[in-house]
């Protein structure tokens, strides 16, 4: 036994695992970290968001939806997808302009339904 555990070949095998799980780490622990990034100031909007719908909220543009998307999973981003558009559906749903021409929702329980469906995909890893 002792014989085996001082075999060159053993050390050799054993540094390359090594090498291999410290190398994997890594990678997850930087992909965790962009997507993180990304995730934030989308969830900082969904979160205003779900407290009061904002015809004029502006949110987040295209650019950061599509960086957000990129660094998500490939089994997340279709259900991500579907959710956002879905959100943007019942926003122009619901909205429609006032007596004075300002533009308003009508009713937010959908629009708010939609954001917190998002709001499960922009969860910190």
């Amino acid at each position: 036994m002792l014989e085996l555990l001082q075999s060159p070949l053993l050390s050799l095998l054993t540094f390359l695992g090594g090498l291999l799980v410290g190398h994997r780490t890594a990678l997850w622990r930087d992909r965790r970290k962009e997507f993180n990034d990304a995730a934030d100031p989308v969830r900082a909007w969904l979160l205003k968001e779900c407290s009061a719908p904002n015809v004029m909220g502006g949110g987040p543009g295209r650019a950061e939806i599509d960086q957000l998307v990129q660094r998500m999973h490939w089994w997340r981003r279709k259900g991500f997808g579907a959710a956002w558009q879905r959100q943007q559906k019942a926003r122009e749903d619901a909205l429609h302009q006032d007596s004075w021409g300002q533009p308003l929702y009508r009713d937010t329980a959908q629009i708010k339904a939609a954001l917190e469906a998002c709001l499960a995909y922009t969860r910190r890893w």
